[in-house]
């Protein structure tokens, strides 16, 4: 007691069948909910965007480069206007890891191949 075939016209009756009735209590209140969700994502969007638009996206940056001697890197620094340091690339905590891995590498080997 299956369905053995369906043909377009039989697919065109059921959509049309189920096109002409109202939609389930249930559904109403899904997107209704649906609704109030978006509608508070687009007021949190719009809390965001003039968030953004009030701040200065451009601050005044200038750039360092240097070579790190002891770990023979190049480490770039953004500086703001009162040169503090925003990023630098490669972090200070990687230069230090990189620096103790290299005298724990003298430690346990005796030359470089």
């Amino acid at each position: 007691m299956g369905i053995n075939s369906v043909n377009g016209q039989d697919l065109a009756a059921l959509f049309v069948s189920t096109a002409n009735k109202p939609p389930a209590p249930e559904l109403r209140r899904v997107e209704a909910v649906a609704e109030a969700v978006s509608n508070k994502r687009a007021e949190r969007t719009t809390q965001a965007a003039k968030a953004v638009e009030s701040t200065p996206l451009m601050v005044s940056t200038h750039s360092s480069i240097r070579v790190d001697k002891e770990n023979n890197r190049i480490v770039v620094r953004i500086l703001d206007q009162n040169n503090q340091v925003i990023k630098q690339i490669p972090p200070e905590e990687l230069l230090d890891i990189a620096s103790k891995l290299r005298q724990l590498q003298a430690v346990l080997f005796d030359e470089l191949v």
